[in-house]
């Protein structure tokens, strides 16, 4: 085979036209667009340099996402460049100091 030539070993013959692949790919369409994700609840709790926000649905974002809450918050943490904690077993979602901008 010289290297312009084309193989009908690397080109489908047919159309993928099978009911339950075409019906899987429409329904994964369908999902694509219909996402929403939840509206980020921050509460500023504190005053003075003990100032924090918790993030209350922190776990609801990271369901949306299918993300860990770790990765969530540490990537809220990331882009403020402040600190965050986040505990497994209560699912508070804390980032030092507060954001004077609002999302959305």
């Amino acid at each position: 085979m010289r290297a312009g030539d084309s193989s009908s070993f690397y080109r489908c013959s047919a159309p993928i036209t099978h009911p339950s692949l075409v019906r899987s790919v429409a329904r994964s369409l369908v999902v694509r667009r219909s996402y929403k994700m939840p509206r980020l609840v921050a509460k500023v709790e504190g005053r003075g340099n003990g100032i924090k926000t918790n993030v209350v649905n922190c776990t609801d974002i990271a369901k949306a996402l299918e993300r860990p809450p770790e990765y969530v918050i540490k990537f809220m943490g990331i882009e403020l460049g402040a600190q965050t904690k986040f505990d497994k077993k209560s699912g508070t979602s804390i980032v030092n100091g507060t954001s004077c901008c609002s999302v959305g």
